[in-house]
C-alpha cells in the first residue's frame, strides 16, 4: 500500500509579535482546513518566539533560523552577514527536503529570505503577507521570491517595487489575520475586573467598575516612549489618580518599577510584557494609548474602541505613519493620531488630547 504523506505548512515569523501572532493565526486556519497536517514554524530561536509558540500547541515542531541584523552602512560586517545568510540558505534547503511544505507562509523579518530563496529553488510556493501600508526592506527583498504577496491595505500596492521592478501584479488585498472572533466582544465586566484584582500586587489600590480605564499598548517589546509619556503624565495630573486604573504592557526590558509607580501614585494598575489574555484588556478599556503596528491598530479597530495614537519614527521606513493616517481616515472618531515630534515640542498636546478623550 502506497504511504499517504502528511501536509505540511512551514510558517516563517520572527523579531516581534506583530510578526509572529498573525503568522500563527494563518497557521490556525490552514491547520483547520487540513486536520491531519503538520504546522512547522520557523523563527529566530528567540525567548520571545519560543514563548508565543508555545502557547499554540497545534505546531508540530519549533525550528530557526539565525540571521544578525545588519546595515547595509556597516560594510566591515559584511563577510559575516554573507556567512550567516549562506548557512541559514543551506539549513532552509535542508528543513525543505526534509520536511517537503505544499507552502510556506512567511509576514516579513529577515530569516524569511534565505528560507524563500531556498523556496524558490525548490518549487515550493510562498506566500508574503505584508500588513503595514508601506512593505520594509526585508519584504521588499522578498517579493521576487514570493508567488502571492497578500496586503491588508489596498494602497500598499504602490509601494510593491523592488530594484525597479513593480510586484503589484502579485497582490491581493485580504483582510488583516485577526487572532479574535465575534465571541470574543462579548464579556462580563465584573469577571475581568475580579481576575485582575487577584493577581495585582497593590491590594491598597483595586480595578473597579467606577472608574475610566486606561490601556497603554507598546507591544510584545514594550515602548520606552510611551513608557516615559505616560509616567510623565501621571506626574503632572496628580488629580486625575481617583478616576483612572492603568492596564500598562510596559514590556520585558524597563528601568521603572511600575508596581511601586502606582501605588505611590494610588492608581490601580496591572503591568505585564506578554500576556495572552490581552483581549480582556481591550474590552475593559475606555481609551487606549498606543504605536501604530497594524496589528495593534486592527484589533483595536475590532473592538471598536478610542485610541491615541503615535506612531513609532523609524529611520528605515515611516510605516506606522501611514497605518495610523489610514485607520483615522477610516474611523476618525476611534483614531486620534499624534506626531511625536509635537509632543516633544509640547507635551500638553499629549495631555490634553488623553482629558479630553476621557470624558467623551
Amino acid at each position: 500500500m502506497k504511504e499517504v504523506m502528511t501536509k505540511t505548512l512551514f510558517v516563517v515569523a520572527a523579531g516581534s509579535g506583530g510578526h509572529i501572532l498573525p503568522a500563527l493565526v494563518l497557521a490556525q486556519e490552514w491547520q483547520t482546513a487540513n486536520p491531519t497536517g503538520q504546522v512547522i514554524f520557523i523563527g529566530s530561536g528567540a525567548t520571545l518566539d519560543a514563548k508565543i509558540v508555545a502557547s499554540h500547541p497545534f505546531i508540530a515542531h519549533a525550528l530557526s533560523l539565525s540571521l544578525d541584523k545588519f546595515s547595509i552602512k556597516k560594510f566591515w560586517l559584511y563577510p559575516k552577514v554573507i556567512y550567516q545568510i549562506i548557512k541559514a540558505f543551506i539549513k532552509s534547503r535542508s528543513y525543505i527536503t526534509r520536511y517537503q511544505p505544499e507552502k510556506i507562509i512567511c509576514t516579513g523579518g529577515l530569516i524569511a529570505l534565505p528560507m524563500s530563496i531556498a523556496a524558490r529553488q525548490k518549487k515550493v510556493p510562498v506566500d508574503l503577507y505584508e500588513l503595514n501600508v508601506e512593505p520594509g526592506k526585508a519584504v521588499r527583498a522578498l517579493m521576487p521570491f514570493a508567488s502571492r504577496i497578500l496586503i491588508t491595505f489596498a494602497q500598499t500596492k504602490q509601494y510593491c517595487r523592488f530594484f525597479g521592478i513593480d510586484y503589484a501584479y502579485k497582490c491581493d488585498v485580504v483582510p488583516y489575520p485577526l487572532r479574535f472572533t465575534q465571541a470574543d466582544k462579548k464579556f462580563d465586566k465584573s469577571e475581568i475586573l475580579n481576575r485582575i484584582n487577584t493577581v495585582t500586587t497593590d491590594k491598597n489600590n483595586l480595578f473597579s467598575e467606577k472608574r475610566k480605564t486606561i490601556f497603554i499598548v507598546g507591544g510584545s517589546q514594550g515602548s520606552v516612549f510611551l513608557n516615559n509619556l505616560f509616567k510623565q503624565f501621571i506626574e503632572e495630573h496628580h488629580s486625575i489618580a481617583s478616576s483612572i486604573q492603568v492596564i500598562h504592557q510596559t514590556g520585558s526590558q524597563h528601568a521603572v518599577n511600575w508596581h511601586e509607580f502606582y501605588a505611590q501614585a494610588n492608581i490601580p494598575a496591572y503591568t505585564f510584557g506578554y500576556d495572552e489574555r490581552i483581549k480582556d484588556y481591550y474590552l475593559l478599556s475606555d481609551l487606549i494609548i498606543c504605536r501604530a503596528g497594524a496589528g495593534t491598530l486592527f484589533e483595536i479597530e475590532f473592538f471598536e474602541k478610542k485610541c491615541l495614537v503615535i506612531p513609532l519614527i523609524a529611520q528605515t521606513t515611516g510605516h506606522q505613519i501611514e497605518n495610523a493616517q489610514a485607520l483615522a481616515e477610516k474611523h476618525p472618531t476611534l483614531f486620534h493620531v499624534l506626531k511625536q515630534h509635537d509632543i516633544a515640542k509640547n507635551f500638553d498636546l499629549f495631555s490634553d488630547t488623553i482629558l479630553r478623550l476621557l470624558v467623551r
